[in-house]
């Protein structure tokens, strides 16, 4: 148990105190949210809060703050050049809120190592789980091992003291521990630290398991897995049966070179395969904006639902009013519904003639008739002016 001494300064609204470990001084204030610096490296091992996780953390900063208690009920940990080590996400909410100062303990370091340990071991005990990206989970192993002197080891206490450091050494079964995984699973993690992004993509969204992507891994070149994943249909699942076929092939290949030879790749394979992946790129980009415009369009929807307590007026008016409420339901349920289906453009010349015919004037029809809307609420609206 550390034990602390408290001075006061009530000038200042700072409380000093002085820790044995690592023989730091705390200092407790109010920082302006403007003059905080992310660390450097926080993005390299943790992602970002989203969805509902993060709207539950808005929330109870909101509910705290219409309580008139402090948004944060634990202080941000930052250096003395108020860097943060632990509290990005609790910075990023109280700017998102507008809030303008946030409450912080300013460490004083005395190494980049003793910063960097603090970042993973804080963030790790805060987050309270091995959740988020699976290379980003092995990056912080390795960082952990680094700074703890752990040797390439088999779960015993295989570490290094290093000199003069104040960090207490650990073996790999002590950092699997207090990680709450098995040893096995985090030497795994590791291997998963050195993934080829294009297949940490697909181990991040679940189109591959983590065991599909270790097999992956150990079999196949990287050369190799940038071709799996090329000729692979990433828009579903990646089931090991067909990552298994297609390493017998690989196999199969460089045992019988001649049969390679025969297989020659064409003259516009490369290129192929490098505009595949912006096509695969694009459609990512365009889902995420996709899902964006969804949810205002949910959001309005239950806006419109929620309205109550109108004034009372003449039929007529209460009729285009439920009729413009009635429109915008029902394009956010159209939008929710086919929306996702804009990938069907990038392989338009995959579609059979009769149906790519269907596709295409259906495509026509819904631009024939924005259009009209378009036209007469400009006509309208010129009206108006």
């Amino acid at each position: 148990m550390i034990k602390h001494e408290f001075v006061s300064n009530s000038q200042e609204n700072t409380i000093f105190r002085k820790a044995k470990f690592r023989k730091e001084i705390f200092i407790m204030q109010q920082i302006n949210i403007n003059e905080l610096k992310p660390h450097p490296r926080n993005n390299e091992f943790f992602d970002d809060i989203v969805g509902e996780k993060w709207d539950e953390l808005l929330d109870s900063i909101r509910k705290r703050i219409k309580d008139g208690k402090r948004g944060n009920i634990e202080p941000i940990i930052i250096t003395q050049d108020k860097i943060i080590v632990s509290g990005h996400q609790r910075v990023r909410a109280f700017k998102e809120l507008s809030i303008p100062t946030i409450e912080a303990e300013i460490r004083i370091y005395n190494s980049d190592d003793e910063v960097l340990l603090d970042l993973l071991e804080s963030n790790i005990r805060r987050r309270g789980e091995i959740g988020g990206s699976a290379k980003k989970v092995g990056k912080r192993i390795k960082e952990l091992e680094r700074l703890y002197g752990i040797h390439q080891g088999n779960g015993s206490n295989q570490y290094e003291q290093k000199p003069n450091s104040s960090v207490i050494a650990k073996s790999q079964s002590d950092l699997a521990a207090q990680m709450g995984i098995s040893v096995d699973t985090l030497q795994n993690y590791k291997l998963l630290a050195e993934m080829i992004p294009e297949l940490s993509d697909l181990v991040d969204t679940g189109i591959v398991t983590k065991t599909t992507a270790l097999a992956i891994m150990k079999e196949l070149s990287e050369e190799d897995q940038e071709n799996l994943i090329a000729s692979m249909d990433t828009t579903k699942r990646i089931t090991q049966k067909e990552v298994k076929q297609y390493i017998d092939e690989i196999n199969y290949l460089k045992d019988n070179p001649t049969v390679k030879e025969i297989v020659q790749e064409p003259d516009d394979y490369k290129y192929t395969k490098k505009q595949l992946q912006y096509y695969k790129q694009d459609y990512s980009t365009l889902k995420s904006d996709f899902d964006e415009k969804v949810k205002e369009l949910q959001d309005l929807r239950k806006q419109l639902e929620n309205i109550k307590n109108v004034e009372e007026s003449d039929p007529y008016s209460e009729k285009i009013k439920n009729s413009t409420l009635l429109f915008c339901s029902k394009i956010a349920t159209f939008i929710e519904q086919v929306g996702g289906y804009v990938w069907l453009t990038d392989e338009i010349n995959k579609i059979p003639e009769l149906e790519r015919e269907g596709y295409i004037k259906s495509v026509h029809a819904i631009k024939s008739w924005a259009d009209t809307m378009e036209f007469n609420i400009n006509n309208k609206t010129k009206e108006i002016n």
